[in-house]
């Protein structure tokens, strides 16, 4: 009996061991983003979806409507951008063509706590998200919000 238990415990353990949704050291991932932009000194509200981008590659260009475009980064990181989040994460940069004065607009998604919730999930939205917000020349502000919609490893 003993000696049964034994190979169900250590293939438990050897399950237990996988990194988190099967991401190894390199953390390769692709995803897909919503990006809404509102801009406060031009009145503008956008949403648009991005094309699949892989983290730590380059950068595509973003047209978030009449509101704001620039290159959008995506990099895998074992340190977060956002210090409140633990690692490995993925850390967005948002080159926005509207913030001159300052550093881009960043914010960090957690690789364990990209998955789906659902509409009784009190802690996290249905998407995925991380939210910044950034001021044009020390005044007026711009608000970014980043919903994951789709991932997968590469």
């Amino acid at each position: 009996m003993f000696l049964f238990r034994l190979p169900v415990l250590a293939a438990v353990a050897l399950v237990c061991l996988v990194p988190v949704h099967g991401l190894g050291a390199g953390g390769g991932l692709q995803i897909q983003f919503l990006l809404s932009v509102n801009d406060t000194w031009g009145d503008c509200f956008e949403t648009v979806a991005t094309p699949m981008i892989v983290t730590d590659k380059e950068a595509p260009t973003i047209t978030v409507g009449q509101c704001d475009f620039g290159m959008l980064e995506a990099n895998y990181s074992t340190v977060c951008s956002d210090l409140t989040k633990k690692g490995p994460c993925v850390n967005l940069v948002f080159h926005s063509h509207v913030i001159e004065d300052a550093s881009p607009p960043t914010c960090s998604f957690e690789v364990s706590k990209l998955k789906f919730g659902t509409p009784t999930d009190k802690d996290r939205n249905v998407l995925p998200m991380c939210f910044t917000m950034d001021s044009r020349e020390g005044y007026h502000m711009t608000y970014y919000w980043f919903y994951a919609l789709q991932w997968t490893q590469v």
